[in-house]
């Protein structure tokens, strides 16, 4: 599927058998906003994308694990905060920009964002 705009928000359990967003097929994502958490685990994760994923717009905040990086473009910064993050609403500072995120359901690992916005700043609770 192709992502060109929007809002997007997808939070499952972090423990078990659930991706956050998962696509059997293609993924092109070429703006927007996505913030997905999932487990932490290589079977399930965040972003589990089995064919092509690439990016060259955007924003794509993932919680939890990658089952892999997608390809982006030369406009597009990745960084990764460390650290947990528990139930509750969060602004995400990318750049100058502030995204909130919806809430979180359980307790995620790191912080990872791909962003045309510039580099990821700070994960704070509100």
């Amino acid at each position: 599927f192709k992502i060109t705009g929007g809002y997007l928000f997808s939070a499952v359990p972090s423990n078990g058998d659930y991706d956050g967003i998962d696509s059997n097929g293609n993924i092109y994502i070429e703006g927007g906003i996505m913030i997905t958490a999932g487990p932490n685990q290589m079977m399930a994760s965040a972003f589990d994308v089995e064919k092509t994923a690439s990016m060259s717009g955007g924003t794509l905040i993932c919680f939890g694990a990658l089952e892999k990086d997608p390809s982006f473009s030369a406009s597009i910064t990745k960084s990764k905060l460390s650290g947990s993050y528990s139930t509750g609403t969060y602004d995400i500072l990318i750049g100058e920009t502030t995204i909130r995120t919806g809430a979180l359901t359980a307790t995620y690992s790191n912080c990872t964002a791909f962003s045309e916005l510039g580099s990821l700043v700070s994960v704070t609770r509100v």
